[in-house]
């Protein structure tokens, strides 16, 4: 069996991809004051709080904490290394 033939085009330009970037890397909040916010088998009344994560900032209202997360209203997990910075609403 013949392989197909192969047709590749020629590079008239010089191609610039060897860029360095620069990544700033912010340092996650320690998270104490947070955890102090619950009683001692982790539960709070809706605690209104905007978290920063990796993924954007998102109005929460947190209902537990566990070991290594949080849970919200909605029974979603918010782990604690995810968490850059959070905000305490009141």
């Amino acid at each position: 069996m013949k392989l197909p033939s192969v047709y590749a085009n020629k590079i008239d330009k010089e191609i610039k991809n060897n860029t360095e970037y620069v990544y700033n890397e912010r340092k996650a909040k320690d998270i104490s004051e947070l955890k102090k916010e619950f009683d001692n088998r982790g539960y709070v009344n809706r605690l209104h709080v905007i978290i920063d994560t990796k993924d954007g900032k998102k109005d929460e209202k947190l209902v537990l904490c566990k070991d290594d997360y949080f849970v919200n209203i909605r029974n979603e997990k918010i782990y604690f290394k995810d968490i850059i910075d959070y905000e305490i609403k009141k």
